[in-house]
């Protein structure tokens, strides 16, 4: 058989109840607008932060597309307007855009007999420590290959010696350039 319910436990659970809506009702009015201001904030934050992420996106997509259309005309052969749209790429903020617009002013100064500057690209490229290793380690490559018969072998060697160590991606072709600077 159930219990009837003690009016006095029903008595202190309303008093309970009514003390803590008293206590919501104060602290949201204390604190209410600040809450408020403050989730404003941080939802324009958020807003702000993901339109930029979307910016970002766009805009090396952007890039990427036109890097595509420049390798397309090299390609092609039409080498008129090359020359300014690289470099309107290499002032990218993307860093891998603004590499590769880097090494592809340096390629493409060989093809026109420019040797000097495609050297001095290529160690612009490998010299530039905010650019990734991988972009650096192949200018730094590109410019030895370039500059080969001018160097001095121990000069050679030197610039190689990271690159022509067992396991590098590199060993290959800094290897053999090596062993050739060596036999000299």
């Amino acid at each position: 058989m159930a219990l009837a319910p003690d009016p006095s436990d029903s008595f202190a659970r309303e008093v309970d109840e009514n003390l803590r809506r008293d206590q919501l009702r104060d602290f949201a009015r204390s604190y209410g607008k600040w809450l408020a201001a403050a989730l404003v904030l941080f939802l324009a934050a958020v807003a702000g932060w993901l339109y930029w992420q979307d910016r970002q996106a766009k805009e090396a997509a952007r890039q990427s597309e036109e890097l595509h259309a420049v390798f397309g005309d090299i390609a092609a052969e039409r080498l008129q307007d090359v020359p300014q749209r690289l470099e309107r790429l290499a002032n990218a903020d993307s860093e891998i855009i603004r590499a590769t617009a880097l090494l592809t002013q340096a390629a493409v100064g060989p093809d026109r007999n420019d040797r000097v500057q495609a050297i001095a690209k290529y160690k612009q490229v490998a010299g530039d420590e905010d650019l990734p290793e991988p972009y650096r380690n192949a200018a730094t490559l590109r410019a030895v290959a370039l500059e080969f018969d001018a160097l001095k072998p121990e000069d050679i060697i030197a610039r190689l010696q990271p690159l022509a160590e067992a396991g590098s991606p590199w060993f290959g072709s800094a290897g053999e350039m090596t062993a050739m600077a060596l036999a000299c």
